[in-house]
């Protein structure tokens, strides 16, 4: 089952902000790329079979075993790998920001700042991904339900990103998430075989709507 403390550190809204990212989906809209609900729900699953299954979630899975194991070496090669995969300036500075939110209020959650490993790493600036993990292990959530919460929160944001650009309805949103979620099992499960000389996103129209974006005259999202 999963607990409100992993609930809490998915949320679009707070503390993280991920409402403020689309990840180039604001740019490809423009673009006339992604113009309806099919198109949509095209990019979102191509972005979680082709995007997640190859990068956050083996990355989230490597990082969960490093620190259960206490292998801060291992770890922290994680940490320099989640960054060096990030194929854009705007997809950089996202998980630079979403990590530096969730920082700031780990402690509130009863996640003791002090006990990080290799102390004096500045963890503020390590990233979304390895915060997460650790809140994670810290907070005794299952490593399963951890991927799968992230998957679920990741592609509501998307959609609704989606959405409200092209514009869509509500209804019409929620049909396409539930939809997207339905197919979305295999991509968990294959993360756990993803060897760690294959992590990365093979998403060439993503990064480039991505870097696109980084010069997008008018525009509502951060990415």
């Amino acid at each position: 089952m999963l607990s409100f403390s992993l609930l809490s550190l998915f949320s679009p809204l707070l503390p993280t902000g991920s409402f403020t990212w689309s990840q180039g989906l604001e740019k490809a809209v423009e673009d006339g790329i992604v113009t309806d609900a099919d198109s949509l729900r095209g990019w979102v699953q191509d972005a979680a079979e082709r995007g997640l299954a190859f990068t956050e979630l083996p990355l989230l899975i490597r990082m969960n075993e490093a620190l259960s194991r206490g292998d801060d070496a291992a770890f922290l090669h994680l940490v320099s790998l989640n960054m060096a995969v990030r194929a854009t300036a705007e997809l950089r500075l996202e998980e630079y920001e979403k990590g530096r939110a969730l920082y700031s209020i780990l402690p509130s959650l009863g996640v003791d700042t002090s006990l990080f490993p290799a102390s004096g790493q500045p963890w503020k600036n390590s990233g979304y991904l390895p915060l997460l993990s650790l809140a994670a292990v810290r907070l005794g959530i299952d490593l399963h339900d951890l991927l799968r919460g992230f998957v679920f929160a990741y592609v509501e944001t998307m959609v609704m990103a989606g959405a409200k650009t092209i514009p869509l309805g509500q209804s019409a949103a929620w049909r396409e998430i539930t939809a997207i979620l339905a197919d979305i099992g295999p991509c968990i499960e294959g993360a756990y075989s993803v060897p760690e000389d294959e992590i990365g996103a093979g998403l060439v129209s993503f990064a480039i709507e991505s870097a696109k974006h980084e010069t997008m005259y008018s525009r509502i999202y951060r990415n």
